[in-house]
């Protein structure tokens, strides 16, 4: 029984730190979108995505097209409340868990973060 208890609290370890990260950070946009927008992938799947300041360029979702099902559940989920005007929360699905920020339903500054 100790040996099944062990395996199982090793393997939820292993599942915990088996997600990657994904960041989305908006500084300063317009009503037209931002002037500079970067989007990231590295080795480990964590994606980070930057973008800021006034200008013509939508601020991207994805660096790629790795998305799980359940990080697209997970920003949908928060863009539709950040839209409803709950404007910072968190939420947790499957394991994974978004965080988000953001100053107005625009989102013109926010951090949303799925861990």
């Amino acid at each position: 029984m100790k040996k099944t208890a062990l395996l199982v609290a090793l393997f939820m370890l292993t599942m915990s730190s088996a997600f990657a990260t994904y960041t989305r950070t908006t500084e300063n946009g317009g009503p037209n979108g931002y002037d500079y927008t970067n989007a990231t992938t590295d080795e480990q799947g964590n994606t980070t995505i930057k973008c800021r300041n006034p200008g013509y360029e939508a601020c991207p979702t994805k660096a790629s097209a790795s998305l799980t099902t359940t990080e697209k559940d997970l920003l949908k989920y928060a863009a539709g409340k950040i839209q409803n005007g709950v404007l910072s929360g968190s939420y947790t699905l499957n394991g994974q868990t978004i965080t988000w920020v953001s100053d107005s339903i625009e989102m013109f500054n926010s951090t949303i973060t799925i861990n």
